[in-house]
């Protein structure tokens, strides 16, 4: 999975897997995963489902995402 965030953002993943990075990062999963995304003191939830692209964002306390 490639993740695309504004600024720093912080993955928490139902796996175990943990991960921060700006603006860019990579992580790898096996199956459905959900983590939660939390970027400044916006948060928000995306489930993986497979390899894609994911844009995330703030719009006011949450955090949306969208892949592609």
């Amino acid at each position: 999975m490639r993740f695309l965030v504004d600024g720093e953002a912080t993955l928490q993943c139902g796996d175990s897997q943990q991960a921060t990075f700006a603006a860019t990062g990579r992580m790898s999963f096996q199956g459905i995963t959900t983590c939660r995304v939390l970027i400044g003191d916006a948060a928000g939830v995306v489930q993986l489902t497979q390899e894609a692209t994911v844009r995330c964002s703030v719009s006011g306390d949450r955090v949306t995402c969208s892949s592609s």
